[in-house]
């Protein structure tokens, strides 16, 4: 179960994987605008190191393809350099743990069990290009009074 899955706003999710695509490809709601449906992709990595580098412009013809808004990259942990790969692109990266406790905090204080991601969302649309990790710890913490360690 792809952890977009969690969140109210999900529509669908399509398990793309495989040479020259993203993971996920995910239709949204955006409760901003009533009725308006948004595109994004979803690259996980896995590693046990930092993840290096990105490679953006595979990304970005890959959301272009698909009519996505951005990509979101998410990974245990990411190098520094790998900022300067999304600069300016429609590209966000996310450590998994502030994801997995977001969700986790959301989906066991909601009513109906889902996560809010419209939060995550307008996040996203202020700082595309770039890491929203630190981002997503001040939500956590504005949201449930957790503070995560940086």
């Amino acid at each position: 179960l792809p952890i977009i899955e969690l969140f109210k706003e999900t529509r669908n999710v399509e398990i793309l994987s495989g040479a020259g695509n993203t993971d996920l490809l995910c239709a949204m709601d955006d409760r901003d605008i009533p009725g308006r449906i948004y595109k994004m992709n979803v690259d996980a990595k896995t590693r046990k190191k930092a993840l290096e580098e990105i490679n953006s412009r595979r990304l970005e013809t890959h959301i272009a393809r698909v009519g996505a808004e951005f990509c979101i990259v998410v990974a245990p942990k990411f190098a520094s350099g790998v900022s300067l790969d999304i600069q300016g692109k429609k590209i966000v990266t996310l450590r998994a743990e502030e994801l997995g406790t977001y969700c986790y905090k959301e989906c066991s204080s909601s009513t109906d069990g889902y996560a809010d991601f419209q939060s995550i969302y307008n996040i996203i649309r202020r700082n595309q290009g770039s890491d929203i990790t630190v981002r997503v710890q001040q939500l956590i913490e504005r949201k449930f009074g957790i503070e995560l360690p940086r």
